[in-house]
């Protein structure tokens, strides 16, 4: 359950992150573009363990889960932009004419509808859980604000 629930959080963020664009940031950001900064409530502690697990402990849900969307982009932006662009059927502008048929498939499928979808759905059914994704998601464009570019050392 956990693992899907992540999973469906991760499609939703997706569908998300393109349509935040603010000037101001970090912030948090509705899915019409309109944004409003995001205020930590209190200091976030971010622990890596000796394997480089990530551990983030905070006053409320929303502080941990910014801080765990800004952590998840700090180590895989570039993965995290792949799959952005997987749910797109856009990963061909970057991997190369192997990827074509791939992307026109998942077109047609129209995954990052879904994404929407649920996410209009859980914006009206489950508010609380929506401005969890908004935090998580408002991390990342933070991250995405002080790394202008993707990473290109990286071998795919």
């Amino acid at each position: 359950m956990r693992a899907s629930a992540f999973g469906l959080c991760f499609i939703i963020g997706c569908a998300l992150v393109p349509a935040c664009t603010c000037a101001d940031p970090p912030s948090k950001c509705e899915p019409d573009g309109s944004c409003a900064p995001f205020v930590l409530s209190a200091p976030v502690e971010i622990v890596r363990d000796a394997d480089g697990v990530v551990h983030v402990y905070g006053k409320t849900d929303a502080d941990v889960f910014y801080a765990s969307g800004y952590m998840q982009a700090v180590d895989r932006l570039f993965q995290m932009d792949l799959m952005r662009r997987q749910v797109y059927g856009r990963r061909a502008e970057v991997l190369g004419d192997g990827f074509v048929g791939d992307d026109e498939l998942i077109r047609k499928l129209d995954v990052a509808r879904w994404g929407k979808e649920h996410s209009a759905d859980i914006r009206q059914n489950q508010p609380q859980s929506f401005e969890l994704v908004l935090a998580w998601v408002a991390g990342i464009n933070a991250v995405s604000y002080t790394h202008l570019t993707l990473p290109t050392n990286r071998e795919v």
